[in-house]
Parts: C-alpha cells; structure tokens; sequence
C-alpha cells in the first residue's frame, strides 16, 4: 500500500482540488486489502437534490465508486445546500453548526469501522463556526493528515502555507499527494516543482493522480 494509516483526515490546499478522488483511492486501496472502511464527511455545503433528497455530492461519489452503504446520515452529519463556507451557509440557512453532531456521528462510526477516511471542507483553515475551524476538527480527532495540493502555478505557496499551519498545530502530515484533473494539466518543469515543494516543506511527495470525476 502506498499510504499505511487506517485512519486518515484529507485536506486540500482549496476547494475543488481533488480530495474526493483521492478519497475514494484510500478506499479503494482499503478494500483490496481486506479493510472494510469507511468515509465520513463531517460537513457538507452545496448539497444537490437527488432522489428527492437533498445529498452531499461526494458521498454520492463516494457510494458509487466503494459500494459503502452505511446510512448518509453519518456518513455526513451536517449539510447544507448553499455553497459557501460552512461557517455562512449556515448563518444564511439559518441552521448553526452542531458541532457535536459531527463528533456522535465519528464516534459511532469508529465503534464499527477500523479504517476511516474522513474528508474536510475547503482547506485547513476553512470556518466551520466563528472560533471553530476545520484544523480544530482534525486536532480533536487526533488524526494524521494528507494534504492534497493541484499541479498548477501557485502550488508552491498554497501547500507551503497548508503546511506551515498543521505543523504548527503539531498536527501529524502523512504527505502530499499531487493531484491533476487531467493529462492537460501537466506543466514543464513540474518533476523541479514537487522536488522544490519536498524540501522547502520537508513532507514527501507520497503519489500523483489524474482523474476525471464522474459524479451520480
């Protein structure tokens, strides 16, 4: 295996970078091994109608490409259908965050799974609440992080910066995973890049994805 946590926390260096993906690969990888895991999805923003159900689009994804049927409703305790930082959906939904909504629901789900792949919102900083941020999420739970960074200009600073923040929290980094929502992504001199981006943090380049997703 090329990641060898059961437990995991995936965060991206922003939005839309890839960390479902990535998700579903832990998963997947998982499952080839004999592991029967599980993801969660504490909070979820722009939910989408399907089945006459608002959902979370990533666990639909999620579904679709493990076959894990545990209930949504702990698989994604919070969701919210107005895309925006948890933080505002939920002050303009007026639906504040239950935070210990989140933690019954990780509870429950580490009484019957062994192996967790839990997927934060946004980046690391992202507010869940007013003085509660996703960080603060990952340190309560006391889980090891990888951080997905997109192989585009600009990269450098976004995962520097991702990184600084969770070693300054003493957050355990299992590494980085360079993500590219296609082959047109590639970029001349992107080997130089990921050798730069290693040392001036000092986290391992631990895998590189192209994907195109494919949502339910």
């Amino acid at each position: 295996m090329w990641f060898n946590e059961k437990r995991v926390f995936i965060t991206g260096t922003d939005t839309g970078v890839g960390k479902t993906y990535v998700s579903i690969k832990i998963l997947q990888m998982f499952q080839e091994n004999g592991l029967k895991p599980c993801y969660f999805k504490p909070i979820s923003t722009g939910g989408i109608f399907h089945q006459n159900k608002l959902v979370s689009e990533d666990v639909l994804n999620v579904r679709k490409k493990t076959g894990i049927q545990e209930s949504e409703e702990l698989m994604n305790p919070l969701l919210y259908s107005i895309p925006a930082a948890p933080v505002i959906s939920a002050e303009l939904e007026g639906k504040p965050v239950q935070l210990n909504k989140i933690r019954q629901a990780y509870k429950s789900l580490c009484e019957h799974y062994e192996s967790i792949v839990v997927e934060g919102i946004g980046g690391i900083m992202v507010p869940l609440t007013e003085n509660y941020l996703v960080i603060d999420l990952v340190k309560e739970f006391n889980l090891p992080v990888i951080v997905v960074a997109r192989a585009k200009l600009g990269t450098l600073n976004h995962t520097a910066l991702t990184i600084r923040v969770l070693k300054d929290f003493g957050i355990k980094i299992s590494g980085i995973v360079i993500s590219h929502s296609s082959q047109m992504d590639l970029e001349l001199g992107e080997d130089a890049s990921i050798a730069v981006m290693e040392r001036i943090t000092g986290i391992p380049v631990i895998k590189r994805f192209f994907y195109e997703m494919d949502y339910a």
